[in-house]
């Protein structure tokens, strides 16, 4: 099954990381000598399927035509760079806030970073600020379960563990849509945003369930329970907003005209 999705997708060798650090995970809980045997022998199953899709692939990269992805046909190396370090971001904030959502982000839907002026940069600022965070928080908890200083599973090694996984779920997934490997054929795309999703709903869970434990009054936890409980009305009535949009091809096409106003021009074909 692995081996026949890393030929179908491009995204699928990304999320086998997502086992290897799961994977390593437990061997340094439960069998820490085993670590390098047991993610060596993932590590290389992973490069053999890998060199299976290059070889499909005939070892070139696919070709796009510049509209799907802007910024990979612009000259300037600095409008480039600026402008992929500020799609992660951009879609960190889909799966925080889901509001705006398009079946199509190409052409000038997302309009190019082009100077370091753009408060746009504010944001990809914030996001790797916010990673590099959670990246140390995580070094650290695996340092002190190392040293002795955690008992495996306290909380404060239990928080490490979740932190390094919800990372895992957002991070690896993710590598193949930001322009650093190869380029892609589209601007954003939402499909690609589900396993990161899992990544994101880990971190809320487990945050959630600090706040609650951690509150000293019940009105605090009534707080948290309640805040919940509000976050999974208002994404599940965007969901159901959003099935409407998908309902038929005619809504799709229409709820995707304030995002990127070409693809009206699609409406008629489609409607009949």
């Amino acid at each position: 099954m692995s081996g026949v999705s890393h030929i179908c997708s491009q995204s699928v060798p990304c999320r086998t990381g997502v086992v290897v650090v799961g994977r390593g995970c437990v061997l340094i809980i439960r069998r820490p000598r085993g670590l390098v045997e047991g993610l060596g022998a993932l590590g290389v199953a992973l490069l053999l399927l890998l060199s299976c899709r290059l070889a499909v692939m005939g070892s070139q990269p696919p070709e796009f035509a510049p509209a799907d992805n802007p910024a990979a046909d612009c000259e300037s190396p600095g409008v480039r760079g600026l402008t992929f370090l500020f799609l992660p971001a951009f879609n960190a904030w889909l799966l925080v806030f889901p509001y705006t959502l398009s079946f199509d982000w190409s052409m000038e839907a997302i309009p190019l970073v082009t100077s370091l002026a753009d408060p746009r940069n504010l944001a990809s600022v914030a996001l790797y600020c916010c990673l590099a965070l959670l990246a140390l928080s995580s070094l650290l908890s695996l340092r002190r379960r190392r040293s002795g200083e955690d008992v495996a599973g306290g909380e404060a090694a239990t928080s490490g563990d979740v932190t390094i996984m919800g990372l895992a779920f957002i991070v690896l997934p993710f590598l193949p849509a930001t322009n650093l490997f190869f380029y892609v054929g589209f601007v954003v795309a939402e499909r690609i945003l589900y396993i990161p999703s899992m990544g994101v709903c880990l971190l809320v869970a487990w945050g959630a369930h600090l706040l609650h434990a951690r509150a000293r009054t019940s009105r605090a936890r009534r707080l948290v329970q309640a805040a919940l409980v509000l976050l999974f009305l208002l994404f599940s009535a965007r969901t159901w907003t959003r099935n409407h949009d998908w309902a038929t091809e005619e809504n799709l096409y229409r709820s995707g005209i304030a995002v990127n106003p070409p693809k009206g021009e699609y409406i008629p074909s489609h409607s009949h």
